[in-house]
């Protein structure tokens, strides 16, 4: 079976967004989605997204670690069962299977929960390449698959 591996950059975008699109791609694939996870390297990415400055290394660092944080806390809004459909009593799902996230950091401030049901894998593959310490070191801690130059 073939995986859906999309680049999305945790510089220029925002969790709950990210959470929601590989939740949603995980749904329509079957549970094929996979996220690799950048910081945009070149500094021209920054007009791409209305930005005049590129943020700097460790920074980007420290915001992807957390946007991570933050996109598994969504993609764990829900228990795999909680969504039950029952028409008959009225009951969509049960609420004492949804977790709020509630994170309050240093870069993002999210409540939840996602919109999103529970993903078929749970949470889509975690995809890295970074080549720095810091990339090496957020790939070590929190990706399932690591692209390396050699």
């Amino acid at each position: 079976r073939i995986g859906l591996v999309a680049t999305v950059t945790a510089t220029y975008n925002e969790p709950y967004h990210v959470a929601r699109k590989f939740a949603s791609l995980d749904h329509l694939s079957g549970g094929r989605a996979g996220w690799n996870l950048v910081t945009s390297d070149n500094a021209a990415e920054a007009g791409n997204f209305g930005r005049d400055q590129h943020v700097g290394h460790a920074d980007r660092y420290a915001r992807a670690e957390e946007f991570l944080q933050v996109v598994q806390g969504l993609w764990d809004s829900w228990a795999d069962d909680a969504f039950v459909n029952d028409r008959p009593s009225g009951l969509y799902y049960r609420p004492e299977a949804r977790r709020v996230l509630a994170h309050e950091g240093s870069h993002f401030k999210v409540r939840g929960p996602l919109n999103v049901a529970r993903s078929p894998q749970g949470q889509p593959v975690i995809v890295q390449a970074g080549a720095s310490e810091a990339g090496r070191s957020l790939a070590a801690r929190s990706a399932e698959l690591v692209f390396t130059a050699q």
